[in-house]
């Protein structure tokens, strides 16, 4: 299934296989396969980010300004381990990716405090990933700035992440001021009944 790009050599490539192979079996098509897949990667990923540390660092904070260094430093042994880097050098990776983690950060952690819900950060970082890693990549030609350029580790997508990421940063005072007291009383299992 490499149609869809190649799977991050982490536990989170594991997981995104195994999700291809359980989908598999429900009779859909590769697109749908692949959307689903991605889905069950992305959401494992946001229930610790904007499932649990989000709202907890929003207790202590107006805005979570910290969350994408800790999400962008998650990242740095896949990129230094193991096969989840492109072609330019690893220091430019580790340093594009953590501009783009906050650009994004900015907009799904904001979607998700609007929302009082995971799922559309859910969706956001699904989406992300399936066209960036899938459809994006696929249609790119390979040439010797391109390793610059195009994929999670792009300045592309660097630049737009961080372009949206400053549009929702302007838009934090949207926010409400405190989260709902339901959700402090549900505590961060909130996202288990949206």
């Amino acid at each position: 299934m490499a149609w869809y790009g190649q799977p991050f050599g982490s536990a989170e490539g594991r997981l995104q296989r195994t999700s291809v192979s359980i989908v598999r079996a429900f009779g859909r098509t590769p697109v749908q396969n692949s959307f689903i897949a991605t889905c069950l990667a992305a959401l494992g990923e946001e229930i610790g980010w904007r499932g649990f540390l989000a709202p907890e660092l929003y207790r202590l904070t107006t805005f979570t300004k910290t969350t994408w260094i800790i999400w962008a430093v998650w990242h740095y042994p896949a990129i230094i381990f193991s096969d989840y880097h492109s072609q330019a050098p690893r220091l430019f990776d580790l340093f594009t990716l953590t501009v783009t983690v906050l650009g994004l950060s900015a907009s799904t952690i904001w979607l998700r405090l609007q929302s009082g819900s995971i799922w559309p950060a859910v969706l956001w970082h699904d989406t992300h990933n399936l066209f960036i890693q899938g459809v994006f990549l696929q249609m790119s030609t390979e040439t010797d700035l391109s390793k610059f350029i195009i994929d999670d580790f792009g300045i592309g997508v660097m630049v737009v992440t961080l372009f949206l990421g400053i549009v929702f940063w302007q838009k934090r005072f949207e926010l409400p001021q405190a989260l709902p007291v339901q959700e402090q009383k549900a505590g961060s299992h909130r996202f288990l009944r949206n």
